[in-house]
């Protein structure tokens, strides 16, 4: 609806963070919007099958330029339609960001062990502090990377012909 789409301010950066309950929140982060710039708008998504407590909702919501109900109503996609960096502790949503040319910052050790050869390319970028939270938001606000995701095809004849030889098989 009109009312959702409003929230993604095209004055401003938007930042999504793609939440997976509390256990893999990382509190620097709401560190990090408390000191920066009103400029960026921050977007949570909560996790449709593991919500955040009330708690770390009105942490979140403490902040004017923070929202959640919008951004968790909305299709994913359309989301990311919408953002221009993308923060999770390691949601695999940071694969679907990619394809619409959007760096992810993960803030969980799972990501760092489970995706360890991905960190540092293709806009995959991983920090555990508030100091490197801050860099890595500055440089991509100002520095944004081009991705080029190997396993992404978006050439609609290979679509053609792959959904043709499904439908055959079907």
């Amino acid at each position: 609806t009109k009312k959702i789409i409003e929230c993604f301010k095209s004055d401003r950066t938007n930042i999504l963070i793609a939440l997976q309950g509390d256990r893999f929140f990382s509190e620097f982060i709401l560190e990090g919007i408390k000191n920066n710039s009103d400029k960026i708008m921050w977007h949570f998504r909560d996790h449709p099958r593991i919500p955040i407590s009330s708690r770390l909702k009105n942490k979140i919501l403490q902040f004017p330029n923070c929202e959640i109900h919008s951004s968790s109503q909305m299709p994913l996609y359309g989301v990311l339609k919408k953002i221009d960096i993308h923060i999770t502790g390691y949601s695999t949503v940071a694969f679907e960001a990619q394809s619409f040319n959007i760096p992810t910052i993960f803030t969980h050790l799972a990501a760092l062990k489970g995706y360890q050869e991905l960190i540092n390319k293709n806009g995959l970028f991983y920090v555990d502090n508030l100091e490197s939270f801050n860099k890595i938001i500055l440089k991509l606000l100002f520095n944004a990377p081009n991705i080029e995701p190997d396993y992404i095809i978006s050439n609609s004849t290979v679509h053609s012909n792959t959904l043709s030889m499904l439908m055959e098989g079907a």
